[in-house]
């Protein structure tokens, strides 16, 4: 009686997982592969941009060092296309599609680029610190360690040793 019973088990988890299976591959039955191009108004292939299903905020993708991209979408989608500095499009998709982005002069003068990426220059509530070419030539620092020091605030650069060549540490 017992074996009898794990094996109707047996045989429902078996159902289950041949069920789902069969769902998996008739959800990647509807995708389809588009390939395409993303430039701006003069040709030059638009590098980093991001492609993104509308309709699938999760499924996306971002353009090669010649524009191109590939993604799968379900049929009949509408691709978002955006870049900073050009203004967002959004277009059908099509395999063999070429993008032309516009620039957006007016974002430009709104934004500050920081070492992991963008923000609009409104939200930046940090200190920003800039050192031009005058203030190095003033002192003439042999490393750029010693051209930071005392002019960036915020920054601790302290040489680990007395030695010559010793590193430091920010």
């Amino acid at each position: 009686m017992k074996q009898k019973m794990n094996l109707n088990a047996v045989r429902r988890i078996l159902f289950v997982f041949y069920a789902m299976l069969l769902s998996l591959t008739a959800a990647a039955q509807n995708l389809t592969g588009i390939l395409g191009t993303v430039t701006d108004e003069n040709g030059d292939p638009v590098i980093g941009a991001t492609v993104v299903e509308k309709a699938q905020p999760k499924n996306a993708t971002i353009t090669n060092l010649d524009g191109q991209f590939n993604i799968k979408v379900a049929p009949n989608s509408k691709l978002v296309v955006s870049y900073v500095g050009y203004v967002t499009r959004e277009v059908n998709a099509q395999d063999g599609m070429t993008i032309v982005m516009k620039e957006d002069a007016q974002m430009l003068n709104d934004v500050v680029v920081i070492g992991y990426g963008v923000q609009k220059k409104s939200v930046v509530t940090a200190a920003i610190s800039k050192v031009n070419g005058d203030d190095l030539n003033l002192t003439k620092p042999s490393r750029i360690e010693d051209a930071l020091k005392g002019k960036v605030s915020g920054v601790q650069i302290t040489q680990s040793s007395g030695q010559p060549n010793a590193l430091f540490t920010l």
